[in-house]
């Protein structure tokens, strides 16, 4: 098989993993886990699925890498920025 995948059998198998990856997150929710613990797996079922969609249906996972770090760099440095500013508000009025 090439490089690029596509067809039918993909799509469907990306959305059955889809599928299996949001019932998990459904069944998490209600389990009564602590706080920290529930954030953190529905955080990674949210970021299972995006990166799913993003490689098969947004098509990055063909692309070439430069234009996925393009894409990253941005998204990882925003995330930065997001916990250092969380941090430094929490430090400051406590």
């Amino acid at each position: 098989m090439s490089k690029q995948e596509h067809g039918k059998k993909v799509y469907i198998k990306v959305w059955l993993w889809l599928l299996a990856i949001t019932i998990v997150g459904f069944i998490v929710s209600p389990l009564g886990l602590p706080g920290w613990l529930h954030n953190s797996l529905i955080i990674l079922v949210a970021l299972m699925k995006g990166g799913l969609i993003v490689a098969y249906f947004m098509h990055l996972k063909f692309e070439k890498i430069s234009l996925i770090y393009s894409i990253l760099l941005p998204l990882i440095l925003l995330i930065a920025l997001a916990v250092a500013l969380l941090y430094e508000g929490t430090t400051r009025f406590l």
